[in-house]
């Protein structure tokens, strides 16, 4: 199957399905447009037409509700410009979990201060509630507002550069109360010592674009030649994915889902599907528990295992993008067991040939490859994990 990225859409921090990888080490050559799949090298496509339109992707986390070394929570940086700005033009935050700013001040950028900064995000953009998905929310609203000095209280025309504007926050329903709730904590002392020593005039709030949807794709925002639609899937209440459209190319993200037939309907013929996924060792967990397990136990595994999507089952996708990034993965790459289970005996009925050991990138990869899915795949893993 003759699948391709489009020249001009680069992709950080993956491991490729189908090759032997490292679980700890990023691929050099990911799912970029300027290697294999569309037959140029990153120097071909720094060396193109400087107006060229070019977008980037990076995983700013692949972690779930419990810490894992060298992992961050669920989120995705994407930015797009031209050849000339290094793709750095607008800069926009999906999901913000845990570590995300961390993450983002990792990413290098051409303008000062070469990295990414909370003041320098254009928007932020929630798929839904759940604490691995907004946790860094504060820090994200607190830290652009402490950085931006200048509230616009000096007498200078233009304003100064560093002028404090809220962050456009874009959500649906119950996906947008961790955001108007996010700097409440600070409320008392800490947002009143700094708006008087630094003689603010404005409190850190985020300027939240609340949205409705139905089941039909709908834009929520947009900027020149891109375009963010949003899109309905399964998990809780008021989950949503989203699709950016660009001269450069277009990405989904799914957010948290069970396999959605709203987002495989919306997503055809993207170029990269960034989608989350469960191992079907959860399955097989609930199939047959441990002696003596808790049946409340195995329902909330169970709960797990519906509200997400089977790796097998991303076959839906074959054909219809020409890649799929695996991201969110439950449980973790490296996890010995979930939630004091020993997964070892559970993935070894699965697959009698595999090795000893916990969890790794190519037990995803067979799944889905045992699954059907045939085309350009890859493992997310943290940015500089």
């Amino acid at each position: 199957m003759n699948m391709r990225v489009p020249a001009g859409l680069l992709m950080a921090a993956l491991c490729a399905c189908g090759v032997e990888t490292s679980n700890s080490a990023p691929s050099q050559t990911a799912v970029q447009a300027a290697g294999q799949a569309a037959g140029q090298t990153p120097q071909q496509v720094s060396a193109s037409d400087p107006q060229t339109p070019c977008m980037e992707a990076h995983i700013t986390g692949v972690g779930g509700p419990a810490p894992q070394p060298g992992k961050a929570q669920s989120g995705v940086f994407i930015r797009y410009g031209t050849v000339e700005t290094g793709c750095d033009g607008i800069r926009l935050q999906f999901d913000a979990g845990r570590g995300t700013l961390m993450r983002l001040a990792q990413i290098p950028a051409k303008r000062p201060p070469r990295f990414i900064t909370p003041q320098s995000l254009d928007a932020l953009f929630i798929t839904h509630a759940h604490s691995d998905h907004t946790s860094s929310l504060p820090d994200i609203i607190s830290t652009r507002w402490v950085l931006s000095k200048n509230d616009g209280q000096f007498s200078a025309s233009p304003p100064p550069p560093g002028r404090y504007s809220p962050l456009p926050v874009i959500c649906f329903g119950v996906s947008c109360e961790p955001v108007s709730n996010a700097t409440a904590m600070w409320d008392s002392h800490e947002i009143p010592a700094r708006a008087k020593n630094d003689f603010r005039t404005t409190r850190p709030e985020a300027d939240i674009r609340e949205f409705t949807l139905s089941d039909t794709p709908q834009t929520v925002w947009q900027r020149g030649a891109l375009t963010v639609s949003a899109i309905t899937v399964d998990h809780i209440e008021d989950s949503v994915g989203y699709k950016i459209e660009t001269a450069a190319g277009s990405v989904c993200i799914s957010g948290d889902t069970d396999l959605s037939d709203n987002l495989i309907a919306a997503c055809d013929g993207v170029d990269v599907l960034i989608h989350e996924t469960v191992h079907p060792v959860l399955a097989a967990l609930v199939d047959a528990p441990p002696g003596g397990a808790d049946p409340k136990f195995v329902e909330v595994v169970e709960n797990v295992y519906k509200s997400h999507t089977d790796t097998g089952v991303l076959s839906a996708f074959d054909g219809s993008v020409s890649a799929l990034v695996m991201t969110h993965m439950t449980p973790g790459v490296g996890a010995g067991g979930f939630q004091g289970i020993p997964l070892a005996p559970y993935l070894n009925k699965l697959d009698p040939d595999r090795s000893n050991g916990p969890l790794r990138s190519d037990d995803f990869c067979s799944v889905l490859r045992a699954g059907g899915y045939e085309g350009v795949a890859h493992l997310a893993v943290d940015r500089f994990s």
